[in-house]
């Protein structure tokens, strides 16, 4: 059984990297640049498992978790 992974980091290189890996593993990957377009994509989809950034510009992703938790994402 596959999980719905969702990867937000802000560099991209890190980002894809893991996004890779993931699929690689049979999964499938969601990706966003920042926190704002993670909360968009997870108010249309539900995931399993979410790496977050901690250190972005905008958003962090502790602030992602809180509002994600918040709405009921």
């Amino acid at each position: 059984m596959s999980a719905s992974v969702l990867i937000v980091d802000d560099d991209d290189l890190i980002r894809k990297a893991l996004a890779d890996r993931v699929r690689h593993w049979g999964h499938v990957a969601d990706e966003a640049r920042d926190g704002d377009e993670a909360l968009a994509i997870a108010s249309r989809k539900e995931f399993d498992l979410a790496f977050l950034d901690l250190a972005m510009p905008g958003r962090s992703g502790s602030e992602v978790l809180r509002a994600w938790t918040e709405s009921g994402y």
